[in-house]
């Protein structure tokens, strides 16, 4: 009889618990690359970026026309994770400016964030974060943006060395990105529903190949979805752009009764937007 009391009080605790959720249309965490490989300048023109999105009134109104908002939240990453922005409810042009204005009052961590890649570590932060926040979304999304590969890499008994200090890297430590994999595809099964990714190919750092690492890597769920930005000059209107369609929910397939117009409209929507879904 004790079991089936303390079993009783579990499931009304999880149901309270779930009831007092605030609903969503999609629960949006930004993660964002600020490891050592991002310079000052680079740093801020990132954040700038996703300052402008939110400044944006196109976003403003896709976002005031959702059915109950979007929660986003500001997260970003180097060795360690910190949430810099909390989780925000956007319904309209005046919460969407508010969460502008925080991501612009934002100054560079000095210390604590560390200067590796750690984007396993990330994106298992964030998941976290979307398990444990005061919403429930109809679709919940994880977005990474960064210009390099996860570069701490499992080692003797799951112990953690930096990649580049080692005189025979390359062959014990070769960045396969398979405990990057693990990460996402663990978030997925905990119940995000797509990580998307946002890879800054930039030659400085010689990374041409990133967002094919990112593709295989990082990427994972129900059709994800991938924005490379050609350097930083390019960085801005990407942010925009993949923030617009994570938030936009895709019409559903129409039935056999849908009219032409509808189909039109369609069509149009998918001609403007530029979405690159990994196949």
């Amino acid at each position: 009889m004790k079991t089936k009391i303390v079993s009783l009080l579990s499931a009304a605790a999880l149901f309270a618990t779930s009831a007092s959720a605030i609903s969503v249309d999609v629960e949006l965490a930004l993660v964002i690359d600020v490891s050592s490989s991002i310079s000052n300048t680079e740093w801020q023109i990132q954040k700038d970026g996703y300052e402008a999105a939110f400044r944006n009134p196109a976003l403003q109104d896709l976002i005031a026309n959702t059915p109950s908002g979007v929660a986003v939240s500001y997260i970003v990453f180097g060795t360690n994770q910190q949430t810099r922005v909390p989780w925000t409810h956007l319904t309209d042009a005046a919460s969407a400016t508010a969460f502008a204005d925080s991501i612009a009052a934002l100054s560079r961590l000095t210390s604590g964030i560390g200067g590796l890649t750690e984007i396993a570590g990330a994106i298992t932060f964030a998941s976290n974060s979307i398990a444990s926040n005061d919403y429930e979304g109809t679709r919940k999304i994880i977005d990474i943006s960064g210009d390099g590969k996860d570069n701490r890499q499992p080692v003797n008994g799951g112990f953690r060395t930096v990649q580049q200090s080692d005189a025979n890297k390359d062959a014990r430590f070769a960045i396969t990105g398979q405990k990057t994999a693990d990460a996402a595809q663990d978030a997925i099964d905990s119940g995000i529903d797509q990580i998307n990714g946002l890879p800054i190919i930039t030659p400085e750092v010689d990374n041409a190949d990133l967002q094919i690492w990112y593709e295989t890597y990082v990427l994972a769920g129900v059709s994800p979805m991938i924005f490379p930005a050609n350097d930083f000059d390019d960085l801005a209107v990407t942010i925009l752009e993949k923030i617009t369609t994570e938030i936009d929910d895709p019409d559903p397939v129409p039935d056999t009764g849908a009219t032409a117009a509808l189909l039109g409209f369609g069509l149009l929507v998918l001609g403007a937007i530029r979405r690159r879904i990994k196949h």
